[in-house]
């Protein structure tokens, strides 16, 4: 990537654009390669949902995401470049390869000390590659706004190639620039909550008779194979003719303020969004940051049951030998990479509104690895695939009767500094055209109960299922 900040010495105006495509087409020329701009300002406070919601568009490209707690957030949208073809095993290295050669053929100029710079990808993979349902798609957006505690910063990205015509193209630029500065939060909706959902029940994959023999073949599989672990999902599906997405976001990230609500779209309308409590990855200058979330179970309805329910929990040789199972197949992986992590001495609690988990967090220094050769190594991650991998993915194929598409599957970004962040699509629901697939699922270890299974499930459904009033 070019940084060319320093030639234009901090000057925002029209001329310093316009000089800014001259050098991007020349380069383009030069190279006999479109070359990707992009132009990164600090800003005032800024609401990326509501920007969001302001230019909503179903038919467009568009990514959201939100950590409340963690006071972060990104929303992007409209696509410049984007990648589709990656439907083999290889489609994490292939992707970085992609980015590669756009990061050489890319012009970037920012204000200074942001902490958020140039192009970033983002990105949605499904489950397994196999996937019919949904295919993984990856892109950078015309614009993209995003938050880091109290700091803001806008993005803009745009194509140049020989064929631009560099005075006209600064001139539309200019004058989304002047738009964007101006932006009037007044002219938005008033607060509401919008209209009820009506959702008609259709189709279900593992109904209680179904999953429970699904559990009890897991369990079988277990018992006489080399499988450790295997975890078994369902899928419930409505039909909706009243659902706005952005007022569904707002619901998600003020009921579940400790998980990440996000929304992923390729486009056509078809939308993946949910609140997953599971970072699968994030890397930042040098360092790695992941989780281990593993072993489950419901919140009480009193404190005394809650506390109850709690130290059960953390006493749990099931939830402890499946919470372990996960750590260990984390350190395993990742030191394929050379990695070596550093993970708390015991797990803690994560408590959600209405189920609890085990929660370890994990860290380790990295020095070549990228953050799409991470998750080439980690995904599935035990916690929604199994130990070990590859004889769990195929023993979910022959199990569950159902494409899980984008379900559990890593949704992210990165940026071409080697920064980025990817969750695990969990909690989380399809939407497309008047159809709402939602999802949830267990892990199944030889001491699982397929009674005790189908409820956890219920619970998590239930968590979602809350927003769409339900």
């Amino acid at each position: 990537m070019r940084d060319v900040s320093e030639l234009f010495k901090g000057q925002k105006d029209l001329e310093s654009l316009k000089t800014l495509i001259h050098l991007a087409q020349e380069l383009a020329i030069a190279r006999d390669h479109p070359q990707l701009c992009s132009i990164s300002l600090a800003v005032p406070y800024t609401e990326p949902l509501a920007v969001l919601d302001s230019v909503f568009d179903k038919n467009v490209p568009q990514f959201y995401i939100e950590n409340t707690a963690l006071k972060e957030s990104h929303a992007a949208a409209e696509a410049i470049i984007q990648k589709t073809d990656l439907h083999t095993k290889h489609r994490f290295i292939e992707t970085q390869k992609w980015i590669n050669e756009w990061k050489d053929n890319c012009v970037c100029v920012s204000d200074p000390n942001l902490f958020l710079k140039g192009p970033v990808f983002f990105s949605g993979f499904p489950f397994t590659e196999e996937s019919v349902e949904d295919k993984a798609y990856v892109f950078v957006p015309r614009w993209h706004v995003s938050r880091k505690g109290n700091k803001y910063v806008a993005i803009a990205n745009f194509l140049i190639d020989e064929n631009t015509d560099t005075n006209q193209y600064a001139h539309f630029l200019w004058s989304l620039h002047e738009k964007f500065i101006t932006y009037d939060y007044s002219s938005l909706s008033k607060e509401s909550d919008g209209p009820e959902i009506e959702l008609e029940p259709r189709e279900e994959f593992g109904n209680s008779t179904s999953y429970k023999k699904w559990v009890q073949e897991g369990i079988h599989n277990i018992q006489n194979s080399k499988l450790d672990k295997i975890v078994l999902a369902r899928c419930k599906t409505y039909k909706t003719h009243s659902l706005q997405l952005v007022l569904l976001l707002n619901r998600l990230r003020h009921q579940f303020k400790e998980c990440y609500t996000f929304a992923f779209s390729p486009g056509e309308g078809k939308f993946f969004i949910g609140a997953t409590p599971e970072r699968l990855a994030m890397t930042e200058v040098g360092k790695l940051k992941t989780v281990a979330i593993a072993g489950s179970a419901p919140r009480g309805k009193t404190v005394s049951s809650d506390a109850r329910l709690s130290h059960e929990l953390l006493k749990s040789s099931k939830d402890l030998s499946e919470h372990t199972y996960v750590i260990d197949s984390i350190r395993r992986r990742l030191k394929k990479l050379g990695i070596e992590i550093k993970a708390q001495d015991t797990p803690h609690l994560l408590q959600l509104a209405n189920v609890q988990h085990l929660q370890t967090f994990i860290e380790a220094d990295i020095k070549e690895a990228s953050i799409l050769e991470i998750i080439d190594v980690l995904h599935p991650t035990a916690a929604v695939g199994g130990i070990p991998n590859q004889l769990a993915k195929e023993k979910i194929a022959t199990i569950e009767n159902w494409d899980r598409g984008y379900y559990a599957g890593p949704i992210g970004w990165l940026d071409t500094q080697g920064n980025g962040e990817f969750v695990v699509g969990i909690r989380s629901m399809r939407i497309y055209k008047n159809q709402v697939s939602v999802f949830a699922g267990a892990g199944i270890v030889n001491a699982s109960n397929p009674e005790k299974e189908f409820t956890e499930t219920e619970l998590k459904f239930e968590a979602i299922l809350k927003a769409l009033g339900i």
